[in-house]
């Protein structure tokens, strides 16, 4: 007797969570799907070997959220998933600045490369702070301590120099010093000048490309969603109706919004082409 009860209340509550599957409404659907997408996000960012403690969290909220407001809908309660679409949102906003931010220290690294035996203090502490801040998922703050990274290595260089040259003529009177050095400062502020310039295209260079690169995976990847989601409709008829055309819109959506912003990042990446000094001395 006992295990007859059980088999009833058993196919009694798999009866609810089939009816619960297909009562829900479009803007359900649509924030199910977007707490799938922002899994997705943070598998990238494991992937990358980033730290997802915060995006974890974010996620856990929206998860919660969405799963309490789908029973108040259930019991034909008016509600909205504005909260769950927003944080899902902001996850996806967490990687993408995860990995903007990391292509910006990356290029950092590279550029500082060079300098390692220089007694550069703050500066190398400015970079020490960028990792901190972008490992603690603190990605505007990591960005602000790159830039102030760029402005102090100047600042130091340009301290070091005006001591070494200061020392080397302390028994000089001013005027002789202008009139011995001139020469040799205007070389030096023209070398910094064109140093910094090829650097710093040669960096915006790298930069767009990672950046094309990176849309043209995530291109690929939203067509193989969109072959997934078609076989799964109309192939294997695992998907309802409603949900295969939200799905396919927002793959679509996904996709033209990448199509936009490649050829201006291609028209960004030409003019910084043009301006490559090195290329055009090697021609």
């Amino acid at each position: 007797m006992k295990k007859i009860l059980i088999m009833i209340i058993m196919v009694v509550l798999l009866s609810q969570v089939v009816v619960f599957a297909a009562t829900l409404s479009k803007s359900a659907i649509e924030a199910q799907d977007a707490i799938t997408q922002a899994e997705g996000y943070i598998k990238e960012m494991v992937v990358a070997n980033f730290s997802t403690n915060k995006v974890n969290d974010t996620y856990l909220l929206a998860k919660q959220d969405f799963d309490s407001k789908v029973i108040l809908e259930q019991r034909l309660i008016d509600v909205k998933y504005d909260t769950v679409l927003s944080k899902t949102a902001e996850i996806k906003l967490s990687r993408d600045s995860a990995f903007s931010t990391n292509d910006e220290l990356n290029a950092l690294r590279m550029f500082l490369e060079p300098y390692k035996d220089k007694n550069l203090t703050n500066t190398f502490a400015l970079y020490e702070e960028a990792k901190e801040e972008f490992e603690d998922e603190r990605y505007d703050e990591s960005m602000m301590a790159i830039q102030e990274c760029y402005n102090e290595i100047s600042v130091e260089q340009s301290a070091q120099t005006t001591l070494k040259v200061f020392y080397d003529n302390t028994r000089k009177s001013m005027r002789n010093f202008l009139i011995d050095n001139w020469q040799y400062i205007l070389l030096s502020i023209a070398i910094v000048t064109i140093i910094g310039v090829i650097t710093y295209n040669r960096l915006s260079i790298y930069l767009i490309k990672r950046r094309i690169r990176h849309f043209e995976l995530e291109k690929i990847v939203l067509k193989e969603l969109i072959k997934d989601t078609q076989s799964q409709y109309f192939d294997k008829g695992k998907i309802s109706e409603t949900d295969y055309h939200i799905k396919i819109k927002k793959f679509a959506e996904l996709i033209r919004d990448i199509e936009r912003q490649i050829p201006l990042l291609q028209e960004q990446l030409a003019k910084a082409s043009k301006t490559d000094f090195t290329k055009k001395s090697k021609k």
